[in-house]
């Protein structure tokens, strides 16, 4: 499958892995959902969104998680402060990128319906602005998949609590919007993955 990555760019691909899904049946990166684990799904895309530069960022299933990660050739970070929440994961991620990273696509393992096809959109947007943060739209709402510029890493290394990198969204003046309607799926709890389920 063709890289959507711009040559004259060079974006990372971070997948946040380290929540311990409380609200799951079962381990969330290893839940499966049309027949592969969920955490597959965020590998395959990080890897085909960014040129196979790509790392997880581990915590709560570590060991479960840097079994599938090995198998897709992608870079792992454990996250010992992963209960402080998705903005210390965001935090250990983005530390860890090379300083040749021009740009970080924010990816949760809890978006299997999302597609290649329809993040190549998010990545061209970034390509064709490349100062500016792009954030996944559906209705009114907007979120990750997010891709982040430069400029913004000092921020997102300050990062901690549940919120993410909502903040940095919000206090920045320079965020466009794509339509990515199967941003809309998450997988939380038991209800959710039923519905994903029956999607597939």
């Amino acid at each position: 499958m063709a890289s959507v990555e711009s040559r004259t760019t060079e974006l990372w691909s971070v997948i946040l892995a380290a929540g311990a899904g409380t609200r799951m049946p079962s381990i969330k990166p290893l839940t499966a959902i049309g027949g592969r684990p969920m955490i597959e799904y965020a590998l395959r895309l990080g890897r085909a969104s960014s040129n196979r530069n790509c790392l997880v960022v581990s915590g709560a299933h570590f060991e479960s998680t840097w079994r599938i990660t090995a198998e897709f050739d992608c870079a792992m970070v454990h996250n010992p402060q992963w209960a402080l929440g998705m903005g210390a994961s965001i935090a250990q991620g983005v530390a860890a990128l090379p300083s040749s990273a021009t740009h970080v696509l924010i990816l949760l393992i809890d978006q299997p319906l999302i597609r290649v096809d329809d993040l190549s959109a998010v990545v061209a947007a970034s390509r064709d602005q490349p100062e500016s943060i792009i954030v996944s739209a559906f209705g009114n709402t907007a979120g990750p998949p997010v891709v982040f510029p430069r400029r913004t890493f000092p921020a997102l290394k300050q990062l901690t609590g549940d919120q993410g990198a909502k903040t940095v969204v919000q206090q920045d003046g320079h965020v466009t919007r794509v339509s990515l309607p199967a941003a809309q799926w998450d997988v939380d709890d038991a209800h959710a993955l039923a519905h994903v389920r029956s999607k597939l």
